[in-house]
């Protein structure tokens, strides 16, 4: 029997095997094309055989093994696919590849923009081992499947990669903290300058390059690179502006100072880099009662309260439109996994 048709009885067989486990098409035919991906990974007729007598038996399996091996292939940046996932997982909608580019590359609370972090080999990093896909035409990042997502954010416990296992709050606020730092760039006069300035490339390889008589393509190719990085800045602007707000919904005074300041900043109205949803203080009251801002109740609450005298008209208009039976998220602990 040829390896061709070793291959395609043994994942004919197993994925029968799959339809009685999930009971659902769409998970038996993944099952099959990510076992596929990993098997044209092998190099030999024998490590092919090989990799056929140990299939993961089902999906949870399959990701828990593409994740190892990402793992082991991240090991000179370890967080850096951890940062991938967890950005796409907390996405309220499909990011491009640039949005995800830039969003990758901001610490939370980093002062300034730095462009020197960009992932310059991002379509060979967003793929994660078949766990994204690119949407080749509108070139929007998504999960392979929706049971990735819900593997991700599941529990670590049956695990042995618990660091890609990931809870929904903690990545929500992650993409609040990114989205934050972003906008502070461009409330910054300075910062605005200073990237619109093209530094001069690094060139790399110079004596070969002049050496093949390649000198000027090299340049080209250099300041090609250069002006790229600093136009991406603005390929995060969209989504920040219009979901900053909902991914800081249980921002907390204990998260990173300059964080914390530059959001209160951009809801105080102290900037033109967003357009806040509220004209007035009572539309406001209003506004984040209905859309059950925490952080921003919490935060205007403390500044009635602190006024001289209290303005308890706005206070009980507050209080009044709180619900009565829900109660207010706890206070998450913030992790530095991500």
């Amino acid at each position: 029997m040829t390896v061709f048709w070793s291959i395609r009885d043994t994942l004919l067989e197993k994925a029968q095997g799959m339809l009685i486990i999930h009971d659902t098409i769409p998970f038996a035919f993944l099952w099959v094309v990510l076992q596929i991906r990993a098997i044209c990974e092998q190099k030999t007729d024998e490590s092919i055989l090989n990799a056929l007598k140990d299939l993961p038996k089902d999906l949870p399996s399959t990701f828990n093994r593409i994740l190892q091996k990402v793992q082991l292939e991240d090991a000179a940046d370890p967080s850096h696919s951890r940062k991938i996932l967890s950005v796409v997982a907390a996405a309220r909608r499909p990011l491009t590849k640039e949005e995800l580019r830039v969003a990758i590359c901001i610490e939370p609370g980093q002062m300034e923009w730095n462009p020197k972090k960009l992932d310059n080999k991002i379509d060979r990093s967003l793929h994660c081992g078949g766990l994204l896909i690119l949407d080749e035409l509108h070139l929007t990042v998504h999960f392979a499947h929706q049971s990735v997502k819900q593997y991700l954010i599941s529990a670590a416990a049956e695990t042995e990669i618990p660091d890609y296992h990931m809870k929904p709050m903690e990545v929500d606020i992650r993409l609040g903290k990114i989205s934050v730092t972003y906008l502070h760039f461009g409330m910054s006069s300075r910062e605005i300058q200073k990237s619109n300035v093209l530094s001069a490339p690094k060139l790399d390889n110079l004596t070969s390059a002049i050496a093949e008589g390649s000198f000027t393509r090299t340049l080209e190719e250099a300041f090609t690179r250069c002006k790229s990085n600093v136009e991406s800045e603005n390929d995060f602007k969209g989504y920040a502006q219009d979901n900053w707000l909902y991914h800081s919904r249980i921002f907390t005074p204990e998260i990173e100072k300059n964080v914390y300041d530059w959001w209160v900043r951009l809801i105080e109205g102290n900037t033109n880099v967003v357009k806040l949803p509220w004209t007035s203080q009572g539309s406001k009251i209003k506004w984040m009662v209905h859309d059950e801002h925490w952080a921003l109740i919490s935060h205007t609450l403390g500044l009635l309260l602190s006024t001289k005298p209290p303005d308890f008209s706005d206070i009980e208009l507050c209080l009044s439109l709180l619900p009565k039976t829900r109660e207010v998220p706890p206070l998450l602990t913030q992790t530095q996994r991500f």
